[in-house]
């Protein structure tokens, strides 16, 4: 799964490591927070690991959540005296404490996440793994996590963190590490290897008419119909000028297709979702029967000049046919409507056109 991997991470890093499904970004995980042992070479680790690698890991689904409270501190080297010093925060921590006696096999995925993540963080690790887990948990608790790691960060713990919200990962870390089919690809600054993650993995449009029958799909689909062309009718993009998209679809068996949803979305660099817009949004339904037909949207144009990614989903009735995840970079060229600034520099993350003007009163 992993091959000639070599790095270093130094006291303090929170490290972001990226990469696809399969890659082996939970593998290196497991080996270096000892769940698993490498077939050949070694991994050095200096200090106490605390790891959270799969919802439900390492509690014992008969014990109640105080119990497992104590059984993943004793394991951690905790005496019982110095777990009841910690207990209450860890409790009120997770704010479950209306299920602390009850056992949890009964919880629910995000209730184990509260709790493992609430343990692992009041053991006062020396380095903290999280693998996704963060994903199942509800938004506000989510971000008493996230603040949780910032003040780690502060104590000068260490911190690898694995995750698919880029976002997330970018306003967490300070260094990131790229890992592709078992390997190191990249290692150097969040910033840039999301970037350059990113850019890779999409199919970049440097033409107005694109095959997308060929692009690599994210998860499996049923794909009796897929997307098969996309054109874009205004092209080089330019700020400020409609974004004017045509949409043709391939169908794999000759059926009659009801109720066809079509979706799309742009996402900027730092993986934030700025236009979606589907046929339904106009309340207009699809029945697809004809492979010439095409489909066209026409948006309004105030992203700002920069590299985005777009997505394609196409559904029919509840049906998940097919879908390009952030399948196709595109470029958002300068419209030299300001003479005098680089907009790309603006930090607004949309940029509409405006006037200025001085006048007497």
């Amino acid at each position: 799964a992993l091959k000639d991997i070599n790095f270093e991470i130094s006291k303090g890093e929170i490290i972001g490591i990226v990469g696809g499904n399969g890659a082996g970004k939970s593998t290196l995980l497991k080996l270096i927070s000892k769940i698993t042992q490498p077939t050949k070479g070694s991994i050095y680790v200096k200090g106490k690991v605390a790891a959270l690698l799969e919802v439900g890991t390492g509690f014992h689904p008969e014990l109640t959540g105080i119990e497992n409270i104590y059984l993943n501190a004793a394991i951690f080297g905790l005496k019982r005296g110095e777990t009841k010093k910690i207990l209450q925060q860890i409790i009120d921590f997770s704010g479950i404490y209306a299920y602390i006696n009850t056992p949890v096999k009964r919880y629910s995925s995000g209730m184990y996440m509260r709790l493992a993540f609430s343990v692992m963080a009041h053991l006062c690790p020396d380095i903290l793994i999280i693998d996704e887990v963060l994903a199942v948990g509800d938004t506000i608790f989510q971000q008493k996590c996230l603040d949780k790691i910032r003040n780690m960060r502060y104590e000068g713990k260490t911190i690898l963190f694995v995750s698919h919200n880029l976002n997330i990962t970018k306003q967490l870390c300070n260094r990131g590490i790229w890992i592709n089919n078992g390997e190191v690809q990249e290692d150097g600054s969040i910033e840039k290897i999301i970037a350059n993650y990113q850019y890779d993995r999409a199919f970049s449009a440097n033409t107005n008419e694109i095959d997308i029958s060929t692009i690599k799909r994210g998860k499996k689909l049923i794909g009796e119909i897929i997307f098969s062309k996309l054109l874009f009718v205004t092209y080089p993009i330019k700020f400020g000028q409609p974004i004017i998209v045509d949409i043709s679809l391939k169908s794999m068996k000759t059926t009659l297709f009801y109720d066809v949803e079509i979706r799309l979305d742009i996402h900027n660099q730092d993986d934030i979702c700025m236009i979606t817009t589907t046929n339904r949004f106009f309340d207009i339904t699809i029945n697809h029967d004809d492979d010439g037909q095409v489909y066209q949207f026409e948006i309004q144009n105030i992203l700002k000049p920069g590299l985005y990614y777009l997505s394609l989903f196409l559904k029919t009735a509840e049906k998940h046919q097919d879908w390009i995840q952030r399948g196709i970079t595109i470029q958002i060229e300068d419209n030299a409507v300001y003479n005098y600034v680089d907009i790309s520099q603006i930090p607004a993350v949309i940029f509409p056109q405006i006037k200025f003007s001085i006048r007497n009163t």
